[in-house]
Protein backbone atom coordinates (compact mmCIF):
# COMPACT_ATOMS: atom_id res chain seq x y z
CA UNK A 1 0.00 0.00 0.00
CA UNK A 2 1.49 3.53 -1.10
CA UNK A 3 0.64 6.94 -0.43
CA UNK A 4 2.26 9.54 -2.62
CA UNK A 5 2.12 13.59 -2.58
CA UNK A 6 3.69 15.05 -5.42
CA UNK A 7 3.40 19.02 -5.81
CA UNK A 8 4.96 21.22 -8.66
CA UNK A 9 7.23 23.71 -7.35
CA UNK A 10 9.12 25.08 -10.86
CA UNK A 11 6.23 26.74 -12.90
CA UNK A 12 8.83 26.22 -15.67
CA UNK A 13 9.01 22.67 -15.55
CA UNK A 14 6.32 20.04 -16.90
CA UNK A 15 4.68 18.57 -14.46
CA UNK A 16 1.97 15.90 -13.07
CA UNK A 17 0.75 16.87 -9.71
CA UNK A 18 -1.00 14.22 -7.31
CA UNK A 19 -2.64 15.37 -4.13
CA UNK A 20 -2.51 12.77 -3.38
CA UNK A 21 -2.26 9.42 -5.15
CA UNK A 22 -3.43 5.89 -2.82
CA UNK A 23 -2.53 2.56 -4.57
CA UNK A 24 -2.44 -0.90 -3.54
CA UNK A 25 -0.72 -3.86 -5.21
CA UNK A 26 -1.71 -7.75 -4.64
CA UNK A 27 0.96 -10.13 -5.89
CA UNK A 28 -0.13 -13.59 -7.17
CA UNK A 29 -2.02 -15.72 -5.17
CA UNK A 30 -3.40 -19.08 -6.01
CA UNK A 31 -7.29 -19.19 -6.23
CA UNK A 32 -7.73 -22.14 -3.66
CA UNK A 33 -7.03 -25.26 -4.98
CA UNK A 34 -7.52 -24.49 -8.60
CA UNK A 35 -4.05 -23.77 -11.03
CA UNK A 36 -4.89 -20.11 -11.79
CA UNK A 37 -3.61 -17.20 -9.95
CA UNK A 38 -4.89 -13.80 -9.44
CA UNK A 39 -2.96 -10.46 -9.17
CA UNK A 40 -4.23 -6.70 -9.23
CA UNK A 41 -3.39 -3.02 -8.82
CA UNK A 42 -5.30 -0.53 -8.00
CA UNK A 43 -4.77 3.35 -7.92
CA UNK A 44 -6.98 6.13 -6.85
CA UNK A 45 -6.02 9.86 -6.92
CA UNK A 46 -6.39 13.37 -8.06
CA UNK A 47 -4.44 14.93 -10.79
CA UNK A 48 -3.10 18.16 -11.91
CA UNK A 49 -1.30 18.26 -15.33
CA UNK A 50 0.64 21.55 -16.09
CA UNK A 51 2.96 22.42 -18.82
CA UNK A 52 5.78 24.41 -18.94
CA UNK A 53 5.00 28.17 -20.61
CA UNK A 54 6.41 31.85 -20.42
CA UNK A 55 4.63 33.27 -19.69
CA UNK A 56 3.33 31.37 -16.83
CA UNK A 57 -0.73 31.00 -18.46
CA UNK A 58 -0.49 27.37 -19.45
CA UNK A 59 -3.98 25.57 -19.49
CA UNK A 60 -3.83 22.65 -16.64
CA UNK A 61 -5.84 19.35 -16.66
CA UNK A 62 -7.23 18.38 -12.91
CA UNK A 63 -9.01 15.00 -13.11
CA UNK A 64 -9.66 12.20 -10.16
CA UNK A 65 -9.45 9.14 -11.20
CA UNK A 66 -9.63 5.05 -9.99
CA UNK A 67 -8.16 2.94 -12.11
CA UNK A 68 -7.88 -0.97 -11.45
CA UNK A 69 -5.60 -3.56 -13.22
CA UNK A 70 -6.66 -7.15 -12.81
CA UNK A 71 -5.68 -10.36 -13.75
CA UNK A 72 -5.93 -14.13 -13.96
CA UNK A 73 -3.23 -16.70 -15.43
CA UNK A 74 -2.57 -20.13 -15.83
CA UNK A 75 1.33 -20.77 -15.42
CA UNK A 76 2.46 -23.59 -16.68
CA UNK A 77 6.11 -25.72 -17.29
CA UNK A 78 6.98 -26.42 -20.89
CA UNK A 79 10.20 -28.13 -20.79
CA UNK A 80 12.92 -25.60 -19.41
CA UNK A 81 10.45 -22.91 -20.47
CA UNK A 82 7.67 -20.95 -17.96
CA UNK A 83 4.33 -20.32 -20.01
CA UNK A 84 1.74 -18.35 -18.56
CA UNK A 85 -1.21 -17.11 -20.53
CA UNK A 86 -3.15 -14.53 -18.72
CA UNK A 87 -6.38 -12.84 -19.34
CA UNK A 88 -7.62 -9.34 -17.50
CA UNK A 89 -9.41 -5.98 -17.65
CA UNK A 90 -8.69 -2.40 -16.36
CA UNK A 91 -11.46 -0.26 -15.11
CA UNK A 92 -10.95 3.19 -14.76
CA UNK A 93 -13.23 5.79 -13.57
CA UNK A 94 -13.32 9.49 -13.67
CA UNK A 95 -14.61 12.18 -11.93
CA UNK A 96 -15.48 14.42 -15.70
CA UNK A 97 -14.49 13.90 -19.56
CA UNK A 98 -12.14 16.46 -21.87
CA UNK A 99 -15.90 18.13 -22.01
CA UNK A 100 -16.49 18.20 -18.37
CA UNK A 101 -19.37 15.63 -19.01
CA UNK A 102 -19.92 12.66 -16.98
CA UNK A 103 -18.42 9.57 -18.05
CA UNK A 104 -18.91 5.68 -17.41
CA UNK A 105 -16.84 3.62 -16.25
CA UNK A 106 -13.72 2.97 -19.12
CA UNK A 107 -13.45 -1.02 -19.61
CA UNK A 108 -9.74 -2.14 -21.66
CA UNK A 109 -9.59 -6.10 -22.02
CA UNK A 110 -6.19 -7.71 -21.91
CA UNK A 111 -5.12 -10.69 -22.74
CA UNK A 112 -1.46 -11.81 -23.48
CA UNK A 113 1.20 -14.73 -22.40
CA UNK A 114 4.65 -15.10 -20.69
CA UNK A 115 7.52 -17.42 -21.94
CA UNK A 116 11.18 -17.20 -19.51
CA UNK A 117 13.27 -19.24 -17.96
CA UNK A 118 15.94 -19.27 -15.15
CA UNK A 119 19.44 -20.19 -15.82
CA UNK A 120 22.10 -19.84 -12.84
CA UNK A 121 25.72 -20.53 -11.35
CA UNK A 122 25.89 -20.82 -7.82
CA UNK A 123 29.22 -19.31 -6.16
CA UNK A 124 30.90 -20.72 -2.45
CA UNK A 125 31.42 -17.26 -0.94
CA UNK A 126 31.27 -16.37 2.29
CA UNK A 127 32.12 -12.42 3.70
CA UNK A 128 30.70 -9.95 6.14
CA UNK A 129 32.50 -7.19 3.88
CA UNK A 130 30.88 -3.76 5.06
CA UNK A 131 28.45 -6.03 7.23
CA UNK A 132 26.46 -7.50 4.38
CA UNK A 133 26.35 -11.22 5.97
CA UNK A 134 26.49 -12.88 2.32
CA UNK A 135 26.66 -16.46 3.15
CA UNK A 136 26.91 -17.87 -0.52
CA UNK A 137 25.90 -16.16 -3.85
CA UNK A 138 23.56 -17.14 -6.65
CA UNK A 139 23.65 -15.43 -9.80
CA UNK A 140 20.07 -15.66 -11.75
CA UNK A 141 19.61 -14.58 -15.24
CA UNK A 142 15.98 -14.97 -16.44
CA UNK A 143 15.05 -13.62 -20.37
CA UNK A 144 11.64 -13.22 -20.68
CA UNK A 145 9.44 -12.16 -23.61
CA UNK A 146 5.73 -11.25 -22.32
CA UNK A 147 2.80 -10.37 -25.42
CA UNK A 148 0.12 -8.49 -24.51
CA UNK A 149 -3.40 -7.51 -26.88
CA UNK A 150 -4.74 -4.65 -25.51
CA UNK A 151 -8.47 -4.33 -27.31
CA UNK A 152 -10.44 -1.05 -27.62
CA UNK A 153 -11.27 0.92 -24.76
CA UNK A 154 -15.35 1.41 -24.60
CA UNK A 155 -14.04 5.12 -24.14
CA UNK A 156 -11.79 7.02 -26.68
CA UNK A 157 -8.69 8.38 -25.60
CA UNK A 158 -9.85 11.56 -27.15
CA UNK A 159 -12.52 11.98 -24.57
CA UNK A 160 -10.30 12.09 -21.62
CA UNK A 161 -7.84 14.59 -20.21
CA UNK A 162 -4.20 13.44 -21.54
CA UNK A 163 -2.50 13.01 -17.66
CA UNK A 164 -0.52 10.15 -18.13
CA UNK A 165 0.39 6.95 -20.02
CA UNK A 166 -3.18 5.42 -18.78
CA UNK A 167 -5.55 7.56 -20.41
CA UNK A 168 -3.88 7.55 -23.79
CA UNK A 169 -4.42 3.58 -23.22
CA UNK A 170 -5.50 2.31 -27.02
CA UNK A 171 -5.78 -0.86 -28.67
CA UNK A 172 -2.26 -2.11 -29.11
CA UNK A 173 -0.34 -5.29 -29.90
CA UNK A 174 3.27 -4.78 -27.79
CA UNK A 175 5.95 -7.20 -27.22
CA UNK A 176 8.18 -6.87 -24.67
CA UNK A 177 11.63 -8.05 -23.59
CA UNK A 178 13.58 -7.90 -20.97
CA UNK A 179 17.02 -9.50 -19.34
CA UNK A 180 17.09 -9.82 -15.41
CA UNK A 181 20.36 -10.38 -13.71
CA UNK A 182 20.03 -10.94 -9.75
CA UNK A 183 22.66 -11.76 -7.62
CA UNK A 184 21.38 -13.76 -4.32
CA UNK A 185 22.13 -15.47 -1.16
CA UNK A 186 21.07 -16.73 2.09
CA UNK A 187 19.91 -14.67 5.48
CA UNK A 188 18.84 -16.50 8.43
CA UNK A 189 18.80 -19.97 6.24
CA UNK A 190 16.07 -17.35 3.62
CA UNK A 191 17.00 -16.50 0.19
CA UNK A 192 17.27 -12.94 -0.55
CA UNK A 193 18.29 -10.31 -3.52
CA UNK A 194 21.20 -8.41 -3.30
CA UNK A 195 21.47 -6.95 -6.95
CA UNK A 196 18.46 -6.95 -9.26
CA UNK A 197 19.35 -5.50 -12.48
CA UNK A 198 17.17 -5.54 -15.55
CA UNK A 199 16.95 -3.83 -19.02
CA UNK A 200 13.54 -4.14 -20.64
CA UNK A 201 12.08 -2.90 -24.45
CA UNK A 202 8.54 -2.49 -25.95
CA UNK A 203 8.52 -3.75 -29.63
CA UNK A 204 5.02 -2.15 -30.78
CA UNK A 205 3.89 -4.08 -33.54
CA UNK A 206 1.77 -2.09 -36.44
CA UNK A 207 0.80 0.75 -34.07
CA UNK A 208 -2.31 2.74 -35.51
CA UNK A 209 -1.22 6.21 -34.77
CA UNK A 210 1.85 7.78 -33.67
CA UNK A 211 5.26 9.30 -35.57
CA UNK A 212 6.73 6.24 -36.61
CA UNK A 213 4.92 4.18 -38.93
CA UNK A 214 4.49 0.52 -38.72
CA UNK A 215 6.12 -1.76 -36.05
CA UNK A 216 8.99 -0.19 -33.95
CA UNK A 217 11.23 -0.61 -30.63
CA UNK A 218 10.18 1.81 -28.29
CA UNK A 219 12.39 3.39 -25.44
CA UNK A 220 14.98 0.89 -23.61
CA UNK A 221 14.41 1.32 -19.98
CA UNK A 222 17.15 0.24 -17.52
CA UNK A 223 16.55 -0.92 -13.84
CA UNK A 224 18.43 -1.90 -10.81
CA UNK A 225 17.52 -2.29 -7.30
CA UNK A 226 20.41 -2.95 -4.71
CA UNK A 227 19.38 -4.37 -1.35
CA UNK A 228 22.42 -4.95 0.75
CA UNK A 229 21.01 -5.10 4.17
CA UNK A 230 17.71 -6.42 5.53
CA UNK A 231 16.84 -2.60 6.62
CA UNK A 232 17.77 -1.13 3.23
Amino acid sequence: LDLLAQARTNPWFDQISKLPELQYSLSQIQLGSTPFYFESISSAGTYNKKASTIPLTADEENVTRLDSLNRISLPKKVAFLEFTPFVGTRETLYDKGVDEETLPIRTIFLAGSDISTKIYRVFNVESSFLGMDIKGLRHVVTPLVRYLFNHEPTIPSSDLRQIDAIDALGRSNTIFLELSNKLQTKRNGVSVDLVDARISTPYIVKPKSGDKLGSNFSDILFECTLLPYSWL
